[in-house]
């Protein structure tokens, strides 16, 4: 019989050997979800850098903490997998979470009917050994003063001309949106100050709002002079009540068995009277 090209194909192919079997596919699908993380894990790794940021934890505090994570809760399959270094935190909330509650942060501002406040101050960072420039934003939200970071900027020199050009290299909004400046007092910063409001003059023909170098210490001293031109010198009975117990072991204790509380008197702080509030509250309860 005369060898054709489909019997040597035949001869050739095993199908046996070549065509994967059910069980050899579910072998490879399982050896590849072994190595893929889950969106559980994801979630409750973002879960936990989150905690890290909002608790003040240094990323170092996070070495090992996935063997931890692992001998706590030996029944759960996540925490098996999590891996929680402190280079994945790190990653992960520097290129991760960051960018993403930053693009929350802009929406927001594009938003705000009334403008925002822009905050920035340069100071060393030693371990950078550069000049670094922290911007801030303060915004009306709903009810109440927001106040919020929005990213910072490394310097080697940081004359007027050099903090204009980072602020508006990271700084990306339109100039009409920011109502006041707020700064320290220093030269270099009133010459920025200068730079900026010449860059809204020709936008729109506008001017910042001008109550000086920071707004807050100036609306603090408003605050002051108004209480203290009604003469009830609360300053003075904000700091007699916080004196009253203050390391006073036995009023504290005769205080709190006859009122059943254990709320003392919060320390008044006499040059920030807009921030005295839950001092005022403490004394009123």
């Amino acid at each position: 019989m005369p060898s054709t090209p489909q019997v040597q194909a035949a001869q050739v192919i095993d199908p046996s050997q070549n065509i994967p079997t059910i069980s050899t596919s579910t072998q490879a699908q399982s050896s590849i979800k072994s190595h893929v993380t889950t969106e559980e894990t994801i979630n409750a790794e973002i879960l936990w850098a989150l905690k890290v940021v909002c608790s003040h934890y240094s990323f170092n505090s996070c070495h090992d903490i996935a063997d931890y994570f692992a001998l706590m809760f030996p029944d759960s399959n996540i925490a098996k997998k999590m891996s929680c270094g402190k280079d994945k935190i790190s990653y992960l909330v520097s290129f991760g979470l960051g960018p993403y509650f930053q693009d929350l942060l802009k929406v927001k501002l594009k938003t705000v009917n009334d403008g925002f406040v822009l905050l920035y101050d340069e100071s060393l960072n030693r371990e950078l050994n550069k000049k670094q420039m922290d911007m801030h934003v303060r915004y009306w939200d709903t009810d109440k003063v927001v106040t919020r970071y929005y990213g910072s900027a490394f310097l080697g020199h940081a004359t007027a001309q050099d903090m204009h050009e980072k602020l508006c290299e990271n700084f990306h909004f339109d100039g009409k949106s920011v109502v006041q400046i707020s700064m320290d007092g220093p030269n270099v910063n009133w010459a920025l100050f200068k730079l900026l409001s010449e860059d809204l003059q020709k936008a729109s023909e506008k001017k910042f709002v001008d109550i000086g170098s920071c707004g807050l210490h100036t609306m603090h001293n408003a605050f002051r002079a108004g209480l203290a031109s009604t003469g009830w010198e609360l300053g003075h009975l904000f700091s007699l009540l916080s004196w009253l117990f203050k390391d006073t072991p036995a009023r504290r204790e005769d205080f709190t068995s006859l009122t059943c509380s254990s709320d003392f008197p919060l320390e008044h702080c006499q040059h920030r009277w807009v921030e005295n509030v839950e001092v005022a509250k403490r004394a009123l309860k």
